[in-house]
């Protein structure tokens, strides 16, 4: 694998993943360091917290308006009589599990295209798209299962 493969392959699937509560993600780490001989690792809180909860009011926004087009599309199909209410039920289902898949794609991939710009890389990524698709995958399945998680530790009140 060449050197801009390896770059871009640590970006696109890197080897780590940031858990909050119920919220996951592979948001790069800035100022990572790894000291071996103090084996101690030392990063940039702060600008990790930015990092991961930019990017979540990003998808949070992005899939707000894409959520409101949807229903917005369903009502105008229901109220013309294309469609009856459980057609409705059962397509609103369909349509927002794949509005919030690609709420994820899209702000993942603005996050890439920074980091490849960054790294000037060549094609942007554009090449290891079945890399990406392979590291969106692993993330909605970490978090389909947190949503499977004991929230004993959680702090509010019993």
């Amino acid at each position: 694998m060449s050197d801009d493969m390896l770059r871009q392959d640590r970006v696109i699937r890197p080897a780590h993943y940031i858990l909050l509560r119920r919220e996951v993600n592979d948001t790069e780490l800035p100022g990572f360091e790894w000291d071996p001989e103090q084996l101690e690792v030392r990063r940039d809180w702060k600008g990790m917290y930015n990092k991961f909860f930019g990017e979540k009011d990003a998808y949070d926004r992005d899939s707000s308006n894409v959520r409101h087009d949807i229903s917005l599309e369903l009502k105008r199909r229901l109220d013309a009589g294309a469609i009856n209410q459980n057609e409705v039920t059962k397509k609103s289902f369909a349509m927002l599990e794949n509005a919030t898949d690609g709420s994820y794609k899209r702000i993942r991939r603005r996050r890439l295209d920074r980091q490849f710009n960054r790294l000037q890389v060549k094609d942007g990524g554009k090449g290891m798209a079945g890399f990406e698709k392979s590291a969106r995958h692993r993330l909605k399945g970490i978090r389909f299962a947190l949503n499977f998680v004991d929230d004993s530790d959680d702090e509010t009140e019993q």
